[in-house]
Formats: C-alpha cells, sequence, structure tokens
C-alpha cells in the first residue's frame, strides 16, 4: 500500500495532495493546471494500490486562499 493512502472495510482513502511533479515540486500556473496536477498525482496513486479515478466516490477540495 502506498504511504499515501491507506485501506479499510475494503475503501480506498488518499492522503492530501498539493500540485507538485514527481520530483515534488510546486508547478506553477493556473487554477486549473494546479487542479489537473492534483487529480494527476491522485490517479498516480489509486492505480499504485490497484484502483482508478472511475472508483472515486468523493473528493474535497481546500484552498490555500481563495479569490472571491
Amino acid at each position: 500500500m502506498s504511504p499515501q493512502a491507506i485501506q479499510a472495510a475494503g475503501q480506498i482513502f488518499c492522503s492530501g495532495q498539493l500540485p507538485s511533479d514527481a520530483n515534488g515540486i510546486l508547478i506553477q500556473g493556473s487554477i486549473a493546471q494546479k487542479s489537473e496536477q492534483c487529480i494527476k498525482n491522485i490517479k498516480a496513486i489509486l492505480e499504485e494500490v490497484g484502483s482508478g479515478l472511475d472508483k472515486v466516490v468523493k473528493v474535497t477540495v481546500s484552498l490555500a486562499r481563495p479569490k472571491l
């Protein structure tokens, strides 16, 4: 099991993700680009444990400095 995911009761729980590349460097860009990177990170974690985005039930997004 990935250190970024735990399995319990047949479910997989992923840890929070930042918009970082495979080397852990935060990417620059728009909110859309950063969101896409976070999804790519989650996809990689899920695939590592034999799952995928098609099985995701819920996602919670937290913005550090939301612009209204």
